[in-house]
């Protein structure tokens, strides 16, 4: 194999490095054991990136008002549609939605056109819906957008608090660092502890030493109680006790005892009391907080609490003591530190400080650059919904799916004068309605940088050429900018030009004043570029990074409030183990789909029986108008009076599971960020007369369906809907490939199956029943198009060859590992994960898989005859 580049993975923050290898055949991708973010390891997602490449339905060429065209008309039509809305509604009525997949290069560009020569204010962007309550709560208490540790943090420390992360799903790479970090302490520290907070049984909180399991909305309320408790045993650093803010603090937290606060909280007191103990005795403590922190009306607040205990205690600024805020996308940090955010200008300026507006506007050339924040997320839609912004354009991001109330938008966008959408996919929820569609390349195709949670400054090199008339989203930009007549100022030939002039511009006046300095490297030629290792920011003379940033800290006085949001069921909603975003990417790899076919909502067992429904069934989600359809999973992970649904799927593949069209679009009055992980729904059961399996050639109109989902596999399209008539797919079915040459008909379930051929080859199969359907599709999708032996034919109407046991539930994606054939080992005599990982290899390649796998080893229910 012959290495071809040196990359970086397009998927969360960890921000790992890849090997990309050409062989013999074809691509091959490998963990980078000289990236410090990942040290050779890569989760699922990183190791299936290959099986993304041949993307079935990829954007290709521009389009305008639904007609392929070139580039120069393409983005002449954007420019002239940017000036005719200016011409009559004003610079503010244009607007930019920027996504965290964007590279560094793509986003200083977007952010300089809108807000340097557009002179709109209005450009907010897909980080607003992970970031923005972590960032403002850093503001507020570092006085800048700063994670001042580093991933080795979490390894020396002696206790990780996870809090609204369910890491081993979401980060699994820095997640099995702690474990390994956990395992390999045992000898020299045995007291090392995981602790996880979480409203639900995730995982991640199956792998900890410790596990509360709070009540949601209780977070700010359970660190400010931590606060006092650390006050009265004298845990507090002196010079803390000095400052003015710290009485201010400490008034503002609860009085409550011990077992008020677990009483309030949900949790044993036993529990909560051996937390605080744990936090109050080790010196060396990290806590690791994501979505579940941030995703809340009060995300800013939970994060200051947060931060409060570890700032006033001094475990902080140290060695394994920190508050680690983790971003969700490759480049959440890239895009703030280019001012990606509304509320942002540039470079860590801000739009409050004169000296900052004056000293970009004079960096950039630009007398227009606007002098206040715009419209964060929410509102930049509800502006839209008004009439406000009438040209609205959205890169590499699909809102339509990611936005509460996200149907309320899709109106909207209906309504507004020009939707424009770069994007590399030619088939999303958001794309559908753009009047303007440009294709932007994609992962391997483009060439920039990225920035992960721990600052660390990353190349992502691109090593294929872009598919058809695909292009970079700075490329993109750039010649709009020429079009509108700001092409001096936009006169880039590569990613390096556009870097160095960022890297510039945050060096620019600075003096120490901002701690996001790239001095070190304004000055990188091309080369250097192209050979440029990954590195922490600041960046100084000596191009050798910043391990960790000494920011001047401050407690910030924080009120504990309850969310409280109207009756029925607090719906959390996140992502799932082999999942990412709204599955644009991740539904291509058959290896991913295969554990996530169908969206489902997690119902506590106690909820289950109230409602009358059991694993498989249908049910409801309803909120202010707004319903979704989940199959029902049942499990005691999540608590009584909760449900946990995934958000990614969209009304491309499931067309009435968008779960965010029930989310209300409430948010942090702070940061604006919506509180996607707490609403609140009612939920009813549906009743089913059939439910639906299918394999066919080509998509099936399912169109009187109750409850639909569909996936395009490699050799066919995949189909699982509920309340159809039977009679309607076999007719249709029968219109394309002639009569069924097999029947099965078993009325006292009422079952139906059916398969069809042409020209000897399987062209489609049919499994309709009035009881939930438990075949798997995958060997059936192989053999799709085929011709078939004489034995093939007899296993068709039954999912799988004659003879062969159904093979359950996929738990190891790495090694295509199901829980019946762990069972079948545990059964057999494999008594622990190690001992399953050398029979059958699960469990040792990414690690997600443990959780699960340890589960079934502590079931022995599960073990088979």
């Amino acid at each position: 194999m012959t290495l071809i580049a040196k990359t970086t993975c397009p998927y969360c923050g960890v921000g790992c490095g890849i090997d990309v290898f050409r062989d013999v055949d074809g691509i091959r991708v490998a963990g980078d054991k000289s990236h410090p973010a990942n040290r050779g390891q890569l989760c699922i997602k990183g190791t299936t990136l290959v099986e993304t490449l041949d993307a079935p339905e990829r954007l290709t060429s521009p389009r305008v008002d639904g007609q392929a065209t070139t580039w120069p008309v393409a983005t002449g039509a954007v420019a002239e549609r940017i000036r005719q809305t200016i011409a009559q509604y004003g610079p503010e009525s244009v607007a930019f939605y920027l996504s965290g997949q964007l590279l560094t290069e793509d986003y200083y560009v977007a952010n300089k056109l809108i807000k340097g020569f557009i002179g709109s204010p209005h450009v907010d962007t897909n980080s607003r819906l992970c970031m923005a309550s972590a960032v403002a709560a850093q503001k507020r208490a570092f006085g800048e957008d700063v994670v001042p540790g580093n991933y080795k943090d979490l390894e020396l420390a002696d206790v990780v608090v996870l809090v609204g992360s369910n890491a081993a799903w979401t980060h699994p790479v820095l997640f099995q660092r702690m474990l390994q970090a956990r395992e390999q302490n045992l000898d020299k520290n045995p007291d090392k502890k995981i602790i996880v907070i979480d409203p639900r049984r995730t995982d991640t909180a199956e792998m900890a030493d410790l596990f509360l399991q709070i009540r949601p909305g209780t977070d700010a309320y359970l660190y400010s109680a931590l606060f006092r408790y650390l006050h009265e045993r004298g845990a507090m650093s002196s010079l803390e006790l000095l400052k003015p803010q710290f009485q201010e603090t400490l008034d503002a937290c609860p009085t409550a005892t011990m077992a008020e606060v677990a009483s309030y909280c949900g949790v044993s007191e036993s529990v909560l009391r051996s937390f605080f103990l744990l936090f109050s005795r080790n010196e060396r403590v990290v806590t690791f907080y994501s979505q579940g922190i941030n995703q809340s009306r009060t995300g800013t607040d939970n994060a200051n609490a947060i931060i409060n205990c570890h700032v006033a205690s001094g475990r902080f600024g140290r060695p394994g003591a920190t508050a680690f805020s983790v971003t969700g996308q490759p480049n959440a940090m890239g895009g703030r530190e280019v001012g990606g955010l509304a509320t942002q200008l540039a470079a860590h300026m801000d739009f409050d400080d004169p000296a900052d507006i004056d000293r970009v506007r004079r960096f950039w050339h630009a007398p227009n650059l606007v002098s206040r924040g715009g419209h964060r997320a929410i509102d930049m839609f509800k502006a839209i919904e008004r009439g406000e912004i009438r040209f609205l354009w959205v890169m590499a991001t699909n809102p339509l799916v990611s936005m509460p109330e996200a149907s309320r938008w899709e109106r909207a966008l209906q309504r507004c004068d020009t939707v424009v959408v770069s994007d590399c996919v030619a088939n999303t929820d958001t794309l559908r309605l753009a009047d303007i569609q440009l294709p932007a390349a994609g992962w391997g195709e483009k060439d920039g940088t990225v920035t992960n949670s721990e600052r660390m400054i990353s190349r992502q090199r691109a090593f294929l050429p872009p598919l058809g008339e695909a292009r970079p989203d700075w490329w993109i930009v750039t010649r709009v900018a020429h079009e509108l007549g700001y092409g001096e100022m936009f006169d880039y030939g590569s990613p390096h030009d556009i870097f160095v002039e960022h890297a510039a511009l945050s060096a620019f006046e600075n003096n120490g004043a901002r701690h996001f300095n790239l001095v070190g490297l304004k000055s990188l030629s091309q080369s250097e570029y192209e050979t440029l290792a990954p590195v922490r920011w600041p960046v100084l003379d000596d191009r050798q990074g910043t391990e960790r940033v000494d920011v001047a800290a401050s407690v910030v006085p924080v009120q504990p409030t309850e969310e409280k949001s109207g009756k029925g069921y607090v719906l959390n909603t996140g992502r799932l183990r082999d999942q990412w975003h709204t599955m644009t990417r991740t539904a291509i790899s058959r290896t991913l789909l295969q554990s996530s076919l169908e969206p489902c909502v997690e119902i506590h067992p106690d909820d289950a029986l109230e409602l009358s429904v059991a694993d498989g069934a249908l049910v409801e989600l309803e909120n202010d108008g707004a319903s979704n359809l989940f199959r029902v999973r049942v499990s005691d992970a999540v608590a009584t009076g909760s449900v946990f649904a995934p958000i990614h799927f969209s009304r491309t593949n499931a067309r009435r599971s968008r779960v965010d069209d029930v989310v209300a679009a409430r948010h942090d009055p702070v940061s604006g960020q919506p509180a996607l992980k707490h609403a609140r729904v009612r939920v009813r059961r549906c009743d089913v007369t059939h439910y639906h399996m299918g394999l066919t050639a080509g998509p099936v109109d399912m169109g009187g369906c109750h409850y639909w989902v569909q996936h395009r596999l490699a050799n066919c399209y995949l189909s699982i809907g509920a309340n159809v008539e039977p009679d309607a797919i076999r007719r249709e079915l029968t219109h394309r490939h002639g009569a069924p040459v097999q029947i099965y008909s078993d009325p006292a379930n009422g079952d139906e199956r059916w398969s069809f051929a042409e020209d000897d080859r399987l062209a489609a199969v049919w499994f309709s029943s009035a009881m939930p359907l438990s075949e798997s599709p995958w060997w059936l999708a192989d053999q799709m198009g085929a011709v078939l032996s004489e034995a093939d034919w007899q296993g068709v109407l039954f999912g799988r060859p004659p003879g062969i046991a159904k093979r359950g539930n996929m738990i190891c994606s790495c090694f295509q590992v199901t829980d019946a054939e762990i069972r079948t080992a545990i059964a057999a005599g494999a008594e622990s994960v190690a001992a399953l990982g050398q029979t059958l290899k699960c469990g040792t390649n990414c690690g997600s898989c443990v959780p699960q796998i340890s589960r079934l080893l502590a079931d022995r229910s599960c073990l088979v005859s």
